[in-house]
């Protein structure tokens, strides 16, 4: 999985996850094999068209704002569930 975010309101993301992903799918693969991944890339804003177009192409889910928001209007998470996923490390193994 791979996150981007952007502190402008509204502004649309280009494929720059989407690469990431499809480009890390191969070494993971390779890594740990066996494993099915799935490939998603992620952001606090939206996806412009191309990168909409190059997920389609590279299988990637795309997940938007959104998106994120509806995810945790359903499964809410308290900061301090979120304080230990980051200082368990977990956060260091999912990327940036």
């Amino acid at each position: 999985m791979s996150f981007k975010s952007s502190s402008i309101d509204g502004q649309e993301l280009g494929w720059d996850a989407v690469r990431d992903v499809a480009a890390g799918a191969a070494a993971y693969a390779a890594r740990y094999p066996g494993v099915k991944f799935a490939r998603v890339a992620a952001t606090n804003q939206k996806f412009n068209g191309a990168a909409r177009q190059q997920a389609a192409v590279n299988h990637v889910e795309l997940v938007e704002r959104r998106d994120l928001i509806e995810l945790l209007s359903r499964h809410p998470v308290q900061s301090g569930e979120l304080y230990g996923f980051i200082m368990a490390g977990w956060a260091d193994n999912w990327g940036t």
